[in-house]
């Protein structure tokens, strides 16, 4: 995949996501509310002869999403993975929280010490080969840009 698709996830997944997100928070409190007033109503005594009260109704959300930073962790996480996932289909199977985390483990380690070479044994034995160079050559434009051309050079030296 180009870099300028990948940048056109990227960008898709920033704009998208937050609306998405907003949209079932919005919708876990009108469930919540609902819940609430029902419970209410249920724990009202049985020989009131009063109508039970409706339950208010949620306020409107935006249709629009609210602005996002780039900086923002979640959204930076969900784009990884997706653009991970668009490079390597069958790593979809390991969500995107597990991907995510992956991707910062990488530029931990190799900020640690770890050799570009043993993280990439290390990530082959539960993403394969195909799902470890996909997850090397993503992470660092997520991650850890401070090291993405020594490990760039390392995965070319690996080839």
């Amino acid at each position: 995949m180009s870099r300028k698709k990948k940048l056109v996830i990227w960008a898709a997944v920033a704009v998208c996501a937050p609306a998405f997100i907003g949209g079932m928070i919005s919708g876990a409190k009108q469930a919540t509310t609902t819940n609430t007033s029902s419970a209410q109503t249920a724990a009202a005594p049985a020989a009131s002869t009063a109508a039970p009260k409706p339950a208010p109704k949620a306020a409107p959300t935006s249709a629009r999403p609210t602005a996002v930073s780039a900086s923002d962790p979640a959204v930076i996480d969900a784009a990884f993975a997706g653009t991970v996932i668009s490079d390597d289909p069958g790593l979809q199977q390991y969500g995107f929280s597990q991907l995510a985390q992956a991707g910062r483990q990488i530029c931990t380690d190799v900020r640690g010490g770890t050799s570009v070479q043993d993280e990439a044994t290390q990530l082959m034995g539960t993403y394969g080969a195909k799902g470890a160079g996909v997850l090397l050559g993503v992470a660092p434009d997520a991650y850890c840009k401070d090291l993405k051309p020594s490990i760039e050079q390392q995965l070319q030296a690996l080839r």
